[in-house]
Formats: C-alpha cells, structure tokens, sequence
C-alpha cells in the first residue's frame, strides 16, 4: 500500500512539476511595482518579447501575480548590465489579465502584437494607437477588450489583421481606417464592433476578408473601397450590416 501510495505522489510531483515551467527567461519590476516578463527572442541583436510567466490550460499566469492598474512596458529593458530592446507582445503575453486599467501605451519599438496578447483585458480603455511599426495583429490580440473607448489608428506597417484580433471591441468609435498594404482580414475581426458609427475605408492592397469579418457593426455610415480589383470576400463578411448604406468604390 505504502508502495502504490509513494507512485501516486510521485507521479502527481511529476505533473504538477510539468506545468509550473515557465515561459519567459527573465524578470524585471516595472515602475508601477509589478513583474513583468520576458522572453529573450534574438541573443545576437539583445532583443525581447514581452510574455506570459506559467501556463496551466488556459490560463496564462498559473501560480503568478497579474499585472494590475496602468501596464507600463518600456522600449528598453536593462537586466544584468545588458540593454534590450521590446521587439513585440508575444503571444497571449496578457491574456486574462483584466486587473490592467486605463489607456494603453505600446512601445514604438515593436513590429508584432501575439495572438490572444491582450484577451480579455476588459478595462482598459481609452484610444489605441497602434505602433507604427507593427507589421502582424494576430488572431484575437485584442479580442473582448471591450473597455476600450476612443479610436483606433493602425499601423502604417501592417500586412494582416488575425481572426477575432478585435472581436467584441464594442467600445470603439469613430472611423475605422484599414491602412494601406493589408493583405487580409481574418475571420470575425471586427465583429460586433457596433461602436464604429462613421466610415470604414478598405485599402486598395486588400486581398481577403474572412468570414464575419464586420458582422454587426450596425452603425456604420458608409463603406469606402480603394481596390481596382474586389477582395475576395466571404458571403457573410459583412452580415448584420444596414443594406441602404452608401458603397464608394474606385
């Protein structure tokens, strides 16, 4: 019995070790008192990913503190007498982290926003602006951020907007311009995002739209469309959308 019992503990010793390793190389303390991680992604060129600690299922931060009030991230992160430069959020870096209030300021030094970044995070607030920079949103980075109140302004730099990046951003308003040089929009991107109450202005680089992309943005005005050639585009990607609204094309 004694036998069997000491496997048992063993084995729960062993899974249980599995799941507390971490995911990031090392730590500083920001200036507002909390943790925040990174992951080292070029040696050579010093440069880093912000990133989640512990990974259990879903949830991000297993056995870790979440990150509350305003998220400071610096462009520049100094550990052990090395200066490193933030090259992007990594993947689901603060996903559930809803603790995180106020505005968000992204370090102009980053080139990609990670899938699931900022899942979640449903009080923050304020515009967001977009570095310019960021070349890749991926698939939910800002998805049920729907605290987030004033207006988005994307990257210049951008190629691809992931499925769901901005799911239920009900929050945000105003015109929402899709720069010119993405390629595509992935699957329900901006969906239920009824809070856009202007124009949407789709750039002549388009190629794709996905399925639901905009379904439910309802208080759209009118659509501009800067392609020569019609993007491909999925029978739904624009469903829940007022039909008498003006269409502008080339």
């Amino acid at each position: 019995m004694k036998r069997l019992f000491s496997i048992a503990v063993l084995l729960a010793l062993a899974i249980s070790g599995a799941a507390q390793e971490v995911h990031f190389d090392f730590t500083v303390t920001n200036s507002t008192g909390y943790a925040i991680y990174y992951r080292i992604v070029n040696e050579e060129n010093h440069q880093v990913e912000a990133t989640y600690p512990c990974q259990n299922g879903d949830n991000y931060w297993w056995g870790y503190d979440k990150p509350e009030g305003k998220l400071i991230l610096a462009d520049t992160i100094t550990y052990q007498g090395t200066d490193y430069t933030l090259v992007a959020i990594g993947d689901h870096a603060f996903c559930g982290c809803s603790g995180l209030r106020g505005s968000l300021a992204l370090p102009q030094t980053i080139t990609a926003i990670g899938e699931g970044a900022f899942k979640g995070c449903v009080y923050l607030n304020g515009d967001l602006n977009i570095p310019s920079l960021v070349n890749r949103i991926e698939n939910e980075a800002f998805c049920d951020c729907s605290g987030l109140s004033g207006t988005l302004t994307l990257s210049d730099s951008l190629t691809f907007i992931g499925a769901k990046a901005f799911y239920r951003c009900s929050g945000l308003s105003g015109v929402l311009s899709i720069p010119n040089g993405v390629l595509e929009i992935g699957d329900n991107a901006f969906e239920q995002c009824n809070g856009f109450n202007d124009m949407v202005i789709l750039p002549k680089t388009l190629e794709l739209i996905g399925k639901q992309a905009f379904k439910g943005n309802a208080n759209i005005r009118f659509f501009s469309i800067k392609c020569q050639s019609p993007p491909i585009a999925a029978a739904n990607a624009f469903d829940d959308i007022p039909t008498e609204i003006p269409i502008y094309v080339p």
